[in-house]
């Protein structure tokens, strides 16, 4: 085995026998050369000329046209004569990590993340890979992701089907890093994924058909990146064509997890899917609701007020209507409940006043409860009475004031939540007037009814939750009529 040495071009040229020759600058520097940091495809032409002039002045153009490749593959030789293995081999990976740390070390941070993480990925793929991605693997990787499209020549049948599924692996490929990084929420990435443009924000990426931007809304809060992703839709597509294999919109998902800000910035741009339905039949409005999230199901229904669409009042009736409100109240939001049941003519069922009995506020104590009954007949009598009323509690809160300043303002704020929730919850008694004793006198809990089988037992025991309910509430109500001029007892007798 003999080596050799030349200075030419400031370069070291190494020989191996007669087969392996690999050169190896002495001075290894390159950062003179390139000035210009590959970052996108405006960038290619510019930078590939820097990297030529480097690589060409160099003699270390070979490793990257596919001239100087590894001894493991270029010849019969290398297997023959095995003195070589060792050494021959260690040369070339010197010369060719030199290339491809000049290569790496001239790319932006994120093409470098991008351009690693795809060679990385395709030697997982595949089994019969090299252990690591040659200085070749590395040009050709960029070639392939900014190079100017060429024009392919009519090709033979054979050749177009091996391109074409070529480009089918590489599009796969993108699809499962998409979906890697958006559930990661390395959104940066992820948009130098799409910027390359062979894969969209409308692909579907999971198995169960969900678009990039279904994930962004169900993982992510932050509105600069929806509306980022949101300018990628192609223009052609609408976004009521964005559906998941459930049939959920953008804001359907927006709905389940209570992502207001989507939900807000999805119907500025497109209201129709404030009354979309996906496979079950259900709106973001209910899913909204039956997900607990009340302050997402308050900015859908402002957005619901403001339509024109004939359409929204077959959202508020019907079965359909009534679940709406029965999940509202189940929530114990008896305020939103109030303003949504503003939207019905009619109820379909008693769903809803069962939704109440089961959900209603628990029991105030003395303070709370006279309160709350000045607060109603306050409502209900003459203004004189009402003016005489006031004044009495005008005096009363003065002396209270006088008193007990500091102590009675730091009870009214312990006991204002709940008595404001137990007064919602009064007014919404239907709207009709009623009060909890109408209520008591419809029906007996069916948890209390099905313990008993004769009809006049059931009888006795509705008798026994009307008294039980009276112990409770204010002595006004026992009397109190509803808009149907019927007190409690005349409810239950009838």
């Amino acid at each position: 085995m003999a080596s050799s040495s030349s200075s030419s071009n400031q370069h070291v040229t190494l020989d191996v026998g007669e087969e392996y020759t690999y050169p190896y600058p002495s001075n290894p520097a390159a950062a003179g050369f390139i000035s210009v940091k590959l970052s996108g495809r405006d960038k290619y032409g510019v930078w590939k000329t820097q990297m030529l002039c480097l690589l060409k002045s160099h003699g270390m153009f070979g490793f990257v046209d596919g001239t100087l490749v590894s001894p493991q593959t270029s010849s019969s030789v290398y297997r023959r004569e095995k003195v070589c293995d060792h050494n021959s081999l260690w040369l070339w990976t010197r010369s060719d990590a030199l290339v491809k740390g000049w290569i790496l070390g001239s790319l932006s941070e994120q093409t470098l993340m991008d351009v690693v993480d795809r060679l990385t990925e395709k030697l997982h793929l595949d089994r019969n890979a090299a252990e690591d991605f040659s200085a070749k693997d590395v040009w050709d990787e960029l070639q392939t992701m900014y190079a100017p499209p060429a024009v392919v020549p009519q090709l033979p049948p054979v050749v177009e089907d091996t391109l074409q599924g070529e480009d089918e692996e590489d599009r796969a490929l993108n699809l499962q890093r998409l979906y890697k990084y958006a559930q990661e929420e390395y959104w940066d990435v992820v948009e130098g994924i799409l910027s390359h443009g062979r894969v969209t924000v409308t692909d579907k990426i999971t198995n169960n058909g969900n678009t990039v931007l279904h994930v962004a809304v169900g993982i992510s809060k932050n509105p600069e990146l929806l509306e980022k992703l949101l300018e990628r839709i192609p223009e052609n597509t609408q976004l009521m064509e964005l559906r998941n294999s459930d049939g959920s919109t953008l804001l359907h998902v927006a709905a389940i997890i209570g992502n207001t800000q989507a939900a807000d910035i999805l119907v500025a741009r497109n209201p129709e899917l404030l009354l979309a339905e996906d496979n079950e039949g259900q709106t973001p409005l209910a899913l909204a609701l039956s997900n607990m999230h009340t302050d997402t199901a308050r900015h859908l229904l402002q957005h619901i007020n403001n339509t024109d669409d004939i359409q929204k009042d077959a959202l508020f009736s019907g079965k359909t209507g009534d679940e709406l409100l029965v999940s509202v109240i189940s929530s114990k939001d008896f305020r939103f409940a109030r303003k949504l049941l503003k939207h019905y003519t009619t109820l379909h069922s008693d769903a809803v006043l069962m939704a109440i009995a089961q959900n209603f506020p628990s029991q105030v104590n003395m303070f709370e409860r006279y309160k709350a009954c000045i607060y109603r007949i306050d409502r209900s009598s003459p203004w004189v009475d009402s003016l005489i009323i006031s004044v009495i509690i005008l005096v009363t809160y003065l002396i209270l004031m006088l008193l007990l300043f500091i102590p009675g303002m730091l009870v009214w704020l312990s006991i204002k939540e709940r008595v404001e929730t137990h007064e919602d919850a009064m007014r919404l008694l239907d709207s009709y007037g009623n009060n909890l004793l109408h209520l008591a006198a419809r029906l007996a809990p069916n948890n209390k009814l099905n313990l008993i089988l004769a009809a006049a037992l059931q009888i006795q025991r509705e008798l026994q939750w009307f008294k039980e309910v009276e112990k409770f509430i204010c002595p006004l109500s026992v009397i109190q009529k509803n808009s149907f001029n019927e007190t409690p007892q005349m409810v239950f007798s009838r």
